[in-house]
């Protein structure tokens, strides 16, 4: 589409990212069919979240109340005392097997 700018002057309009949604696409589900998990990236994923989650019991009042607000208000959300129960128990087994049932399910 040619559109006019506020200079006058004419050229290709687009809009934004509807123009490159289709090869954004097929990159995204590219990457998510040869994705391959790796352990060592895997443990780091792992130890960054729980630190993660640690460093959220120490935040200021205010943003406490908005993470459970935002938690309670959410479908299916979790507490940061729910999240830490379950990292502890993930294994790269876990994920392989959950990337391996949403495949199946694709």
């Amino acid at each position: 589409a040619v559109v006019s700018t506020q200079s006058g002057h004419y050229g290709r309009g687009t809009s934004g990212y509807s123009d490159k949604q289709s090869t954004y696409m097929t990159w995204l589900v590219d990457k998510l069919f040869l994705f391959t998990p790796n352990l060592n990236n895997f443990k780091q994923a792992k130890t960054q979240l729980e630190k993660d989650l640690n460093n959220q019991k120490s935040r200021q009042a205010y943003s406490l109340a908005n993470s459970a607000l935002n938690t309670l208000i959410t479908k299916n959300s979790f507490t940061t005392e729910q999240l830490e129960g379950a990292l502890k128990e993930l294994s790269i087994k876990d994920l392989k097997s959950y990337i391996k049932a949403t495949r199946d399910q694709f």
